[in-house]
Formats: structure tokens, sequence, C-alpha cells
């Protein structure tokens, strides 16, 4: 309610002229949360996918609707303030988000999460091929923060039948001396190193389809 307000310092007998002051009690706290992705993916940990340095990431508040202004301190130096901001970390690391909100009152609640940088590399392999139709015409497995690789094919003999340590390759399109193969399951390696030095080893089976 509104109510007048007068001020009396101890020096004198009198009050100062009242002044309306209105006290408004909030029924419910301020709640603040957020969410954050990899932009165009679903990946926010290791679990589901690692995040690179160089990964835009997208922070989203899920926070209270009376809030009217939001603040982003993202744990390295850099702010924000805008209600959905876009960071990139540009280097491994643990960094400590704080979303603070404020509601028209002025009013304040803050969260912080942790955002993880943790990976260097990323090799995502197909589980099988189509060399006969349109699409999917070769087995390519794509990669992410890969400086060196090597890409290994063998048939369930053991057998080599395509190598290539070409970074710009096309993928093998299921022919050994120019003759298509019957379908049925290969085996690869992959074996690299990560921009950062780190060492990459891959191997499983895939299906070659017609």
């Amino acid at each position: 309610g509104t109510y007048q307000l007068s001020v009396k310092s101890k020096a004198f007998t009198c009050f100062s002229d009242p002044i309306p002051l209105e006290v408004i009690i909030k029924e419910e706290e301020l709640e603040v949360d957020f969410d954050f992705v990899v932009e165009g993916t679903d990946i926010r940990d290791d679990q589901s996918g690692g995040i690179f340095p160089d990964d835009p990431i997208v922070f989203t508040p899920l926070a209270d609707l009376k809030a009217v202004s939001w603040s982003w301190d993202f744990g390295n130096g850099s702010i924000s303030n805008t209600q959905n901001a876009t960071h990139v970390f540009g280097k491994k690391g643990e960094f400590p988000v704080t979303l603070t909100i404020t509601d028209e009152l002025g009013c304040e609640a803050s969260l912080t999460k942790t955002v993880s940088i943790t990976r260097s590399y990323r090799v995502m392999v197909p589980t099988g091929f189509t060399p006969t139709e349109p699409e999917n015409k070769t087995f390519l497995p794509k990669w992410k923060g890969i400086a060196e690789m090597e890409l290994l094919i063998y048939n369930l003999w053991g057998e080599l039948i395509f190598k290539t340590s070409d970074l710009e390759t096309s993928g093998w399109d299921g022919t050994l001396s120019g003759k298509l193969l019957e379908p049925g399951l290969f085996v690869y390696q992959f074996r690299g190193k990560a921009t950062d030095g780190e060492k990459v080893e891959e191997s499983g089976k895939f299906r070659l389809i017609r």
C-alpha cells in the first residue's frame, strides 16, 4: 500500500513534512534458469557429443516472465546484456556462466552453471552406405578438429581394400580394382592426430548396401 513517511532527527522534536511511500510486498520470488546448446545442435556436454573451443554456444533464459533485463557473465571476462546470447569461448576449460535477471521493480536473481569445453576433435562414422544410389554413395566418416588422418578399410578376412590419408578424400566408393564389391560387412580403422596434438584411434564395422 501507500504510506506517509516523515523523518525526525535526534536533535529536533519535530518531524519533516510527510512524503508518500509506496510499499510493495512480492508474493513470489523472482525465479531464474537458463539452458545452453551448441548452435544448431542438441550438444551441451560430453554425453551429448562434447563442446569444441570454436563452437558458438547459444544461451537461452528459462526465466520468470516478469524479467525486463538480462545480464550474462561468461566467466572469461566477456559479458552480454541481450536476452538470448551467443558466445564462443575459444579455448578448453571450465567456465562459470552467470545469468542475472531484473524485474520492473529492480529486484534481481542470479544463477550460475558451468560450461565445459573439453573436446579437441570429433569423428562421426556412418553405419553403412549405398554406392548404387544417388545419395550416400561413399563411405566417409565426418570429422572436426583433425589435423592428420589415415582411413583404412578391410574385408572380414582382414584384407586391406582401401587406404587414404587425404583430408579432402571423398571416401571409399565400394570398389576394389574398379569392381563394385558384393554387399556385406566391412571393417574400418581411423587413425590420426587432432589439432591440439591428441592421438585419435577409432575402429568398427559398417555395411555396404546394394
